[in-house]
């Protein structure tokens, strides 16, 4: 058994203990659906991007949430357009990247994009928790790291 499906059962017997079968079932429904699920390996499209990857960190009283930007190689230090991609559940920042070959379109059209990564530590299922409460007000949960990621990348590029 891969890695990958292994994490999604385990997480739905979590879910079973929490008392939330509905979600449970949707999890064990993706986990047995996919024969192969991998991680996604990068995509052809993306290998033409030639810009840089950075792996970075941020952290407000909300929390810690790693994040990764990609600054196309076409980028001079002039304003240019910021594009936050948030992954579903399950899914990384890498993932979503070559999944949606955003990389290689930003070097195309220069434009960054950013890539907030949501911690295990905070969803087994790495979804975000948007239907949380404390998620829903500004500068709060969440939301206030993925603003605060998204103010860090504007400061610095």
């Amino acid at each position: 058994m891969n890695s990958l499906r292994y994490r999604n059962i385990l997480a739905a017997v979590h879910l079973v203990r929490a008392g939330d079968f509905a979600r449970a079932g949707c999890v064990l429904r993706h986990a047995l659906r996919s024969k192969n699920a991998t991680k996604s390996a990068k995509s052809p499209a993306d290998e033409k991007a030639t810009g840089i990857f950075l792996s970075l960190s941020f952290h407000n009283e909300a929390g810690t949430r790693a994040y990764k930007v990609y600054v196309p190689s076409s980028y001079h230090r002039k304003p240019s357009p910021l594009v936050v991609m948030l992954h579903g559940c399950t899914q990384s920042p890498d993932d979503l990247a070559a999944g949606t070959r955003m990389n290689a379109l930003a070097d195309e059209l220069t434009f960054l994009v950013a890539y907030p990564e949501q911690a295990v530590t905070a969803n087994l299922l790495k979804c975000w928790t948007w239907y949380n409460r404390r998620d829903q007000q500004r500068d709060r949960g969440e939301p206030s790291l993925v603003a605060g990621i998204t103010r860090q990348v504007m400061k610095d590029y």
